[in-house]
């Protein structure tokens, strides 16, 4: 890529990740919680708001994020519902936190919080900017690729099949009729190592070369001769909603963090800039996956 058309492309880049902080994780994550155990309740907006003598479109906002409620308030609900006692102590403390500038979670008991809050970031998103220095992202896995790492990680197969119907009926995100925008940015050694055997490769990086057709899809690979990149620090997520808000995610093995003070998120809008111009461009991309492709289907 020569200099000129890199700076052109980076300016593109630039444009399109220039956007503001929204409502916060948490409260996207208590609002799913809420909405999630009214549902399991069979019950309506109308039904919890005449049990709790609160109009049903507050409520409403409540489950979007839009608006926070009381602990009070939270309490009303999930005593409505039919909720636990932990159940409602888990939401009531969330409901203390709701406006931290980050969430960082430490605790197994809040997994499924955690997930709750991802998902809704992911339902909202326009777009979605992805590093990955070693494991492909989620978006873009097979089920076999993804089945693979979740029986390596000690999870039940029970378990494990689970989670990976989780992660490909997300997929869809990608294919529906107003896909998100994906950019995947993949470290040059996520394409070599051998997760689930050489043919679970082979048809991982076949899947690939198939979803680089997609206009809403720019997956981008950062070689192994770039030198230091910020990929090298870890990897991480941008989640951009159709009002331009962002949020940062970033998960090991034990903790999560959301992120979605404006001048953090802004550091990681500066590291996806830094490679995006390490990175290799899109058709020479496209071209090394396929010359993968050979060699995999050579062995």
């Amino acid at each position: 890529m020569t200099s000129q058309s890199s700076e052109r492309e980076q300016g593109r880049i630039a444009r399109s990740i220039r956007c503001m902080s929204g409502n916060t994780p948490i409260a996207r994550a208590l609002g799913r919680a809420l909405r999630t155990a009214r549902e399991a309740a069979g019950m309506s907006l109308r039904d919890v708001g005449d049990r709790i003598g609160v109009s049903y479109p507050t409520i409403s906002r409540w489950e979007t994020g839009d608006r926070v409620p009381r602990p009070e308030d939270v309490s009303a609900i999930l005593v409505a519902v039919g909720a636990t006692p932990r159940h409602r102590e888990q939401l009531i403390d969330l409901t203390r936190s709701v406006d931290k500038e980050h969430w960082l979670s430490l605790r197994a008991e809040d997994r499924d919080l955690r997930m709750l809050a991802y998902l809704e970031h992911e339902r909202a998103a326009r777009r979605i900017i992805e590093v990955q220095p070693l494991l492909l992202p989620g978006l873009l896995q097979t089920a076999a690729y993804a089945r693979a790492i979740m029986l390596a990680g000690g999870l039940p197969s029970d378990e494990a099949e689970a989670r990976v119907q989780a992660r490909i009926a997300r997929h869809d995100a990608l294919t529906r009729p107003t896909p998100i925008e994906l950019l995947a940015l993949i470290g040059e050694a996520s394409l070599h190592q051998e997760v689930g055997g050489l043919l679970t490769m082979l048809e991982q990086m076949k899947h690939l070369a198939a979803l680089m057709e997609r206009i809403n899809i720019d997956i981008r690979i950062v070689p192994n001769s770039a030198g230091w990149t910020p990929m090298m620090i870890g990897g991480f997520v941008l989640l951009e909603d159709q009002d331009g808000n962002s949020v940062a995610h970033l998960e090991n093995r034990h903790s999560v963090a959301f992120l979605h003070k404006s001048s953090d998120v802004d550091a990681y809008r500066e590291d996806v800039l830094k490679l995006v111009t390490a990175a290799l461009s899109t058709d020479d991309s496209a071209r090394y996956i396929a010359h993968r492709i050979t060699e995999l289907a050579a062995h």
